[in-house]
């Protein structure tokens, strides 16, 4: 139930009236029709908030919108404008990952259960993906410790675009190096992001990563990742 823009009207029409019709012209997937003693709710939601069945969640939001046609020909050319549209691609992604993250993350990851197979597996590198875009934090590593989460594959660059933004790849190294101790990653594999960084930077000198010298040389006298 949206409580953020309310409209009030009178109707003669009843609200079961009123629900039939939005099933016959606006047949939204996740419509509902509900007789309480003292009320009626009627709902016609393009979105499915959230969903749990069989040990399964569920959440289905949406973003980007366009009007009706007035003919079936129109309907489809907004259909296909709505589809190649970047903005809107670009909005739904912000949604899907705003909703994992910040609202559901903060429950969902409590109820992970590793007796469902598959689970840690795909509920991990879905988490994972996320922390590779934004600069992580020690919960993020908490958590997939708490998984088991191994694969540590370009942890340190993210999905940063090196030659467009080095300042925010520097701010990414230099938080990691708060959490990097606690990061079950081997020795072997940070020696190698870190050294394919500096060979970035001989490449592009637009990047500040003093801190990644200081772990190779460590690193390669002996000191484990725990120890740095």
């Amino acid at each position: 139930m949206n409580l953020t823009q309310r409209l009030i009207i009178e109707s003669k029409k009843s609200p079961l009236q009123v629900f039939s019709y939005l099933r016959k012209y606006n047949p939204a997937p996740f419509g509902a029709y509900l007789d309480f003693d003292n009320f009626e709710v009627v709902s016609a939601s393009p979105e499915r908030f959230i969903k749990m069945k069989d040990r399964l969640i569920e959440t289905r939001p949406i973003k980007g919108t366009r009007k009706r046609g007035a003919t079936e020909e129109e309907d489809l050319a907004l259909k296909n404008e709505l589809a190649n549209s970047e903005k809107d691609k670009s909005e739904l992604l912000m949604i899907v990952d705003w909703n994992y993250y910040s609202s559901y993350h903060r429950d969902l990851k409590n109820l992970y259960n590793p007796d469902i197979k598959g689970m840690k597996e795909k509920y991990g590198e879905f988490y994972y993906n996320i922390i590779l875009s934004r600069v992580p934090c020690a919960a993020d590593i908490e958590f997939l410790n708490k998984l088991g989460w191994k694969d540590y594959k370009d942890f340190l660059k993210g999905k940063i675009d090196i030659e467009k933004n080095a300042p925010k790849l520097h701010n990414r190294v230099r938080i990691i190096g708060y959490i990097l101790n606690e990061v079950p990653i081997s020795e072997s594999e940070l020696i190698k992001q870190i050294e394919e960084l500096l060979e970035m930077d001989k490449k592009t000198k637009r990047m500040s990563i003093n801190l990644c010298e200081r772990w190779l040389e460590r690193l390669k006298s002996g000191v484990k990742v725990k120890e740095l």
